[in-house]
């Protein structure tokens, strides 16, 4: 997303007789402000002065909607003339919308930081000599995969290209990947932030870094000529990640290396979503901020990720451990029938949890369960950083010092361990090993697949 400045007048949908003067700010990282001389002074509903949900515009540069806004500050400047300040969380360029019912959309596209090295596909451009001459052929725009999300959206990938002129110097043919999610009928706005959340990590997941929306455009209807640019605030770390560049070796997986499974790919991502939604934000969230180091915030988060995976229905193997919940029940009258009755309801609610494991045990479990065995001793075979997870020894150091940690850090207790020292640093990018190799092989990779990218990636040598 490009920084702007749009000058025009604005006026609330419900009062187009009141035209106010003012600019319209955007950059990225600060996101938009508008700056307006006077205020909406003859409306009534404060509630709406306040915090007015749209303002419209007419500017340069066409229509523009400010969507959720809120007044910051009034001011006097110079010769007494009031300005009102508004923040604003999503400029829509191109179009009014006069209602938030009218927000929908048929489409959105996005194209992301760091995706054109993703889609590392050669089929865009197409070299030929011709009576000597080398001539250069491209596709204005193509999809290259489709995907079926669930009944309502479908999400496709497409490469965008563009011809560029500079007079006198050169001309540059721009190519741009962008992930377009479609509905089945026209959607609000709010409905596809969830689903742009998860083709985000998607992405990060495969790219092993945080990506972040360059350009948004929107769709109201099947003509793909009407655009909509929309622009709202990224990450404070958008900034250096958007500008920075990846080889192929340094990822995952690339589109190329799903190409072929990519339908399937993103439809168990997402019919996994609910379940596994803890463990997304969790895992995702360590990545979102690379450049803020907080080590025991890491640390936590990853924890906390796997025990939010242990509870998922999903992870059967860890269940077969735990007895059936009847059999528990059973348990639990048997011993608290026995107690005296002033203890019996005391009793009860300490044993409540009881046939829960222990967070060593489920590492333990984890670390000991068939899937996982044949992941790493694939692994084992092609780097020895990973016997961490399957030397009896040095597996019971990993989980003990992890339980303990934890445990110390949650409950307030005193920890002598060095946050900021090698030891702590393995514990986190240990941790983070293992919930992306639960991601991978939730997402559908096999034991096998999951080793070639994890072996590409150099892992390893961050966990040894």
């Amino acid at each position: 997303m490009e920084k702007f400045h749009y000058k025009g007048f604005w006026w609330l949908p419900d009062n187009p007789s009141e035209k106010l003067a003012g600019v319209c700010s955007f950059t990225p990282v600060k996101g938009c402000d508008l700056e307006l001389i006077g205020d909406f002074s003859t409306l009534q509903d404060f509630q709406t002065l306040n915090k007015p949900l749209l303002i419209l515009g007419s500017t340069l540069e066409g229509e523009i909607t400010l969507y959720n806004c809120f007044l910051k500050e009034k001011q006097k400047r110079h010769g007494g003339v009031e300005v009102s300040l508004y923040y604003v969380n999503l400029v829509f360029s191109g179009v009014h919308f006069y209602s938030d019912v009218d927000v929908k959309f048929k489409s959105i596209s996005i194209h992301y930081s760091l995706t054109n090295s993703w889609v590392n596909t050669d089929t865009t451009f197409n070299f030929r000599y011709l009576e000597g001459e080398e001539q250069l052929s491209y596709r204005g725009w193509s999809q290259i995969a489709q995907a079926n999300i669930d009944s309502n959206y479908k999400l496709s990938v497409e490469v965008c290209c563009e011809k560029k002129y500079h007079f006198f110097e050169n001309v540059t043919i721009d190519r741009k990947v962008f992930l377009t999610i479609e509905s089945e009928e026209e959607k609000h706005y709010n409905d596809y932030r969830k689903v742009m959340t998860y083709v985000r990590n998607f992405l990060t997941l495969g790219i092993t870094r945080p990506v972040f929306p360059l350009i948004m455009n929107g769709y109201v209807t099947d003509d793909l000529t009407s655009i909509v640019h929309i622009a709202g605030k990224t990450s404070d770390s958008s900034a250096n990640v958007s500008a920075s560049s990846m080889s192929h070796g340094d990822m995952f997986f690339t589109f190329h290396d799903i190409s072929d499974k990519f339908d399937v790919l993103i439809k168990n991502w997402f019919s996994k979503a609910e379940s596994l939604g803890t463990v997304y934000e969790l895992y995702f969230g360590v990545l979102e901020n690379p450049h803020l180091y907080y080590p025991r915030q890491e640390f936590l988060s990853l924890i906390q990720a796997l025990e939010s995976y242990f509870q998922t229905d999903i992870n059967i193997e860890l269940k077969k451990i735990e007895r059936p919940e009847e059999e528990h029940l059973r348990m639990l009258d048997l011993i608290v029938n026995d107690a005296p009755e002033t203890y019996k309801g005391w009793l009860r609610s300490k044993l409540r949890n009881s046939n829960s494991l222990s967070l060593s045990a489920k590492l333990m479990s984890l670390l000991k369960s068939k899937s996982f065995q044949e992941i790493l001793k694939y692994l084992k075979r092609m780097e020895g950083s990973f016997n961490t997870f399957l030397d009896g020894q040095l597996r019971d150091k990993f989980v003990n010092g992890v339980t303990k940690t934890r445990n110390q850090l949650s409950h307030g207790s005193k920890c002598d361990i060095d946050f900021y020292g090698k030891d702590f640093r393995l514990y986190i990018e240990r941790l983070k090993v293992l919930v992306e190799i639960l991601l991978l092989h939730e997402l559908g990779f096999s034991k096998e697949d999951i080793g070639i990218l994890l072996l590409r990636s150099e892992v390893g040598l961050k966990i040894s």
